[in-house]
């Protein structure tokens, strides 16, 4: 006799075979009316002015963290060229959310062997490494000719960017390392260490001018806005302190998840954006409910949260990653997108997508839909845009193109996916990158992290499954010299 649960299994695989066989039947169009997902940019935020395009010099780009850059680099993109870290370093590889920097023509990755490489911006070539005392484990920071990194044998480093020598070396002489992220704002370093301490240090010399004790360890990274360094810390918790002095402006409430470690605050709008890990059982919570969120919009003047503020609690049992933001100042986020059951093939992968979220309004302003002619091999009856449940999702926007991780692009009944999506926000394109050209033949991590794409000098930059270091560019302008 078969047992209720292979019973429940088999009735389940039925219903998907009928479904499957159903939905190839059934005619969708493979075009948008044109109002969908409609997004016309308004004016560029403060913290966008003036950003250079020729560099991506720390996490995120700007103190702000908001994953955003000028460059402008149209898709579709191919593979410049490539490095794999185990050609250089045979035990090193990057931990999971550590993103590649690029200042004066290079490119800078820190490793958990806790080697620090230069790689030139146009070729690959290494041009420098340095040993540092451990683990490498998040991104590094370029000022003023100098390349900054904090490692976990609770040591920040400044060396010579054209060089690597060794410029300076604060140690924070406590047997707590750092996996945090430098923060580069008014000329100073700030980071925390797994103990606690927020320090604040010279640029110039790495004289430490104070620190901050959380009182409960720390593995998220520090954003600045305005003369305040925000963080969360492990005991749910998220902490505002002036840049200036390391006094404390604020501490929130406890907020629902298990870990803030991985990540790092987005500050926008007048508003500090976190996420936290949820546990699995908790991963179909409602937003409404303070124990179902994983994402927190907190006033950035008081810490007092927005509620409710709508997003999408699903993902990978892992850290969440926090949203990236447009030079307008909207959120790109996953989100649910029903229209695609409506308009395309109601076999793939259901409701997951991406959209623009206003963080004033606390509204889904446009969904991702692709509304441009068919794409050459791809089925007329796709679903473009959808997003993963099961894995990290994590964006930046180049100029007006959201680059998104764990994409599941142009899943159809008959499966298949990419792993990378590049939409186009104001042509409402998405566009797919196929051998031998593209992004396929590189994937990101599940549960532990994810690295979101850097650009500069339009040429883009991705660490993919921790060993390789790949750049990209524009396919149709014959390459960058």
């Amino acid at each position: 006799m078969n047992s209720p649960k292979a019973i429940v299994m088999a009735l389940s695989t039925a219903f998907l075979c009928c479904s499957l066989v159903q939905g190839a039947a059934t005619e969708y169009p493979s075009r948008l009316p044109a109002d969908v997902g409609k997004y016309e940019p308004g004016e560029t935020i403060d913290i966008h002015k003036g950003l250079s395009d020729r560099e991506w010099p720390q996490l995120g780009n700007t103190p702000q963290r908001t994953n955003y850059s000028p460059v402008e680099a149209e898709p579709p993109y191919r593979i410049r060229w490539q490095v794999k870290f185990p050609d250089f370093d045979p035990v090193g590889t990057t931990y999971a959310a550590t993103q590649a920097i690029m200042a004066d023509g290079r490119v800078y990755v820190g490793c958990k062997s806790g080697i620090l490489y230069a790689f030139d911006a146009r070729d690959g070539e290494m041009k420098w490494k340095f040993e540092s005392g451990g683990a490498i484990l998040h991104t590094a920071g370029y000022a003023r000719g100098k390349v900054f990194f904090a490692a976990m044998d609770g040591r920040v480093y400044a060396l010579d960017a054209a060089n690597g020598k060794e410029a300076w070396v604060f140690d924070n002489g406590r047997r707590y390392g750092f996996s945090t992220a430098v923060l580069l704002a008014e000329d100073q370093i700030f980071m925390a260490d797994r103990g606690g301490y927020l320090y604040a240090l010279d640029q110039a010399d790495g004289k430490k001018l104070w620190h901050y004790d959380a009182t409960a360890p720390v593995l998220h990274s520090t954003a600045y806005n305005d003369g305040r360094v925000y963080f969360a810390s492990e005991d749910m918790r998220v902490h505002a302190v002036k840049a200036a002095d390391g006094s404390r402006l604020w501490r929130s409430e406890q907020l629902a998840g298990m870990s803030f470690m991985d990540f790092w605050p987005v500050v926008t709008g007048g508003k500090v954006i976190v996420r936290s890990m949820m546990s699995w059982g908790s991963r179909l919570g409602d937003y409404k409910d303070p124990m179902g969120r994983s994402m927190f919009v907190l006033d950035e003047q008081t810490g007092e949260q927005v509620l409710p503020f709508q997003h999408y609690p699903y993902g990978m049992h892992g850290p969440h990653p926090p949203p990236a933001v447009t030079r307008d100042g909207l959120l790109v986020v996953p989100w649910r997108v029903v229209e695609q059951k409506q308009y395309f093939h109601e076999t793939a992968k259901g409701d997951r997508g991406w959209a623009l979220q206003d963080v004033k309004t606390q509204t889904m302003v446009a969904k991702f839909f692709h509304t441009g002619e068919p794409m050459a091999g791809v089925p007329e009856k796709l679903v473009p845009g959808i997003a993963a449940t099961d894995e990290t999702l994590i964006a930046s926007v180049i100029g007006d193109i959201a680059i998104v991780v764990h994409h599941h692009s142009f899943w159809t009944a008959g499966g298949g996916s990419q792993q990378y999506g590049a939409y186009h926000l104001t042509e409402r394109r998405w566009h797919l990158c196929p051998l031998p050209s593209g992004w396929t033949r590189v994937h990101n991590t599940q549960g532990g992290g994810a690295n979101a794409i850097s650009a500069a000098d339009g040429l883009l930059y991705q660490i993919a499954t921790g060993r390789w270091l790949v750049c990209y560019e524009p396919a149709n302008k014959g390459g960058r010299k």
